[in-house]
């Protein structure tokens, strides 16, 4: 992995700077479930952050003029309208103009995991569920896992770290924290039981150069539940960053009341010079 491409896929996924995400999961015995994620944002570090990437070539597709601009609620609705299995129950975004901090809600409805993680809701996150031997259920949860560095991988390792010592005054205040409330009694988990049927895991700047982190695991009884094993990757971070319009001149026929484009003219043929007379027989 080269270096370009890792600070790429770190910006695409870290940005905006100084986030602190929370997502809280309720899950059901029947599957069914609600996630409300929480994300707030620093925008003077963000935009500090972007014009120092700006300056070095990386900041192109990464939200335009306004870094912040993928946290539009209608965006995030749009980019989920009509995904199979999940219902975007609500999205707010409020700005405080004393701390410059921009807050973010969105409340989703689901069906199944498999539905929730497969329709690009949880961006960046690739998750797992599987029934095991003994008949319980093992969910694995992997942040970045695609775009990061893995486990082994000691060049590209090596060049995330360096990448991440040079970013750190932008991103040493981030964090990921997330809380499930399963439907049964938790048996064993990579993170902090809370009570029985609760776990929360929580990982900061630090931790993104820890493959071993940034996977999250918990095995919960699957008695009295009958789902179905699946497995997805994580979602494309560009699905719902795109623009709506085309960022490219804007030519007279593509705006309002834009007067029509000249009609084409035939190119003009070549002139024809005359023919010249034979010669005659008795010319000397």
């Amino acid at each position: 992995m080269r270096v370009p491409t890792l600070l790429f896929a770190l910006c695409l996924f870290l940005l905006p700077a100084c986030m602190q995400t929370k997502e809280t999961v309720t899950i059901d015995e029947n599957g069914k479930g609600t996630l409300t994620l929480d994300t707030v944002v620093d925008k003077q570090m963000t935009e500090a952050m972007v014009e120092m990437l700006r300056g070095m070539g990386m900041a192109e597709g990464m939200g335009g003029a306004d870094p912040t601009a993928q946290l539009d609620p209608e965006r995030i609705r749009k980019g989920l309208e009509g995904k199979e299995g999940i219902e975007v129950k609500s999205a707010t975004r409020t700005e405080d103009p004393e701390t410059g901090k921009i807050t973010m809600r969105v409340v989703i409805a689901f069906d199944t995991l498999e539905a929730l993680y497969t329709s690009g809701a949880v961006m960046g996150v690739s998750a797992k569920l599987e029934k095991l031997d003994d008949g319980n259920y093992r969910f694995t949860r992997s942040l970045f896992a695609e775009q990061l560095p893995k486990e082994g991988d000691v060049e590209s390792q090596q060049m995330f770290e360096g990448i991440l010592m040079m970013m750190q005054p932008y991103l040493e205040g981030m964090s990921f924290e997330a809380e499930f409330t399963m439907p049964t009694p938790i048996l064993e988990t990579s993170g902090q039981k809370i009570d029985e049927k609760r776990v929360r895991w929580s990982i900061g700047y630090g931790d993104l150069v820890k493959p071993s982190a940034r996977t999250q695991t918990v095995v919960f009884s699957g008695e009295g539940l009958d789902w179905e094993a699946f497995e997805s990757k994580a979602a494309n971070p560009l699905a719902r960053s795109q623009p709506d319009t085309p960022t490219g001149p804007i030519t007279p026929t593509e705006e309002d009341g834009g007067a029509e484009e000249p009609e084409a003219k035939p190119d003009p043929k070549p002139e024809e010079k005359p023919a010249e007379a034979p010669e005659s027989d008795g010319a000397k």
